[in-house]
């Protein structure tokens, strides 16, 4: 979800164009699953990209200094949005068999499912969102479909959320 939605700027990870240029790799260690791992996942992703600092760097001509953390105060990242992810287990009625009518099975939808929901849930829909309220991704797999209205309040939810987690990680 960060690198798709262009969250951090790539630009200003750039000393020497063309040769220079800072690194940046984030790995995240699951050290117990109780489900939703996507969403802690990218939460703990932003939370320390958005509080990671980098030495600061001068360039004069051809030489390129790194100053240590005692000469100058460490930067920030540069970071355009927060694409957060919010993801929703999808669950559904089955249709009554001993009806003449066909009837919609019902979709019923729980946001942050636990590793027991996941197990027996249908299918799962991530929303990726920023606190702007933008869309950066959707992900539906399985079954069952959603309806227009179904998707539109899950978005909603995941814009609440996304507004909500922003706030913890700017803290």
């Amino acid at each position: 979800a960060i690198r798709e939605s262009k969250a951090l700027d790539v630009e200003a990870l750039c000393i020497v164009a063309g040769s220079k240029v800072w690194s940046i790799r984030c790995d995240v260690h699951i050290l117990n699953h109780c489900g939703n791992l996507v969403d802690a996942g990218c939460l703990a992703a932003l939370g320390a990209l958005a509080h990671f600092r980098r030495p600061e760097v001068s360039v004069v001509g051809d030489v390129v200094t790194i100053y240590e953390l005692d000469e100058r105060e460490p930067v920030p990242l540069s970071i355009h949005h927060l694409p957060l992810c919010v993801s929703f287990g999808l669950y559904r009625t089955k249709s009554p068999s001993n009806s003449d009518s066909p009837k919609k099975p019902q979709v019923y939808v729980i946001t942050d499912p636990t590793d027991r929901e996941e197990e027996i849930m249908n299918g799962m829909l991530t929303v990726v969102v920023n606190p702007h309220g933008e869309i950066c991704s959707l992900i539906k797999q399985g079954w069952p479909p959603l309806s227009i209205d179904d998707l539109d309040f899950c978005i909603s939810i995941a814009t609440e959320k996304s507004k909500e987690w922003a706030a913890l990680i700017k803290s």
